[in-house]
């Protein structure tokens, strides 16, 4: 419980981004991973996965840190 405590704590005095998928950030994200793909393509499968799986994280970061924590004191 003191772990979840401690992790709740940081995770409100985190700075957390927001990121705003538009459509035209998603085209040129797009254009820049077919062009990536032209020479390596398992680099460019890589580089997405880790940008939307880093996004997803921060979003259960941010819906994480606005739960409220009910404690019992012994």
């Amino acid at each position: 419980m003191i772990l979840l405590l401690t992790f709740r704590k940081y995770l409100q005095n985190a700075k957390i981004a927001q990121v705003i998928w538009t459509n035209t950030t998603l085209l040129e994200f797009n254009e820049i991973t077919e062009y990536i793909a032209l020479d390596k393509p398992d680099v460019a499968t890589k580089l997405v996965k880790k940008i939307f799986n880093q996004v997803y994280v921060m979003h259960i970061m941010h819906c994480y840190s606005t739960l409220k924590v009910h404690t019992q004191h012994c």
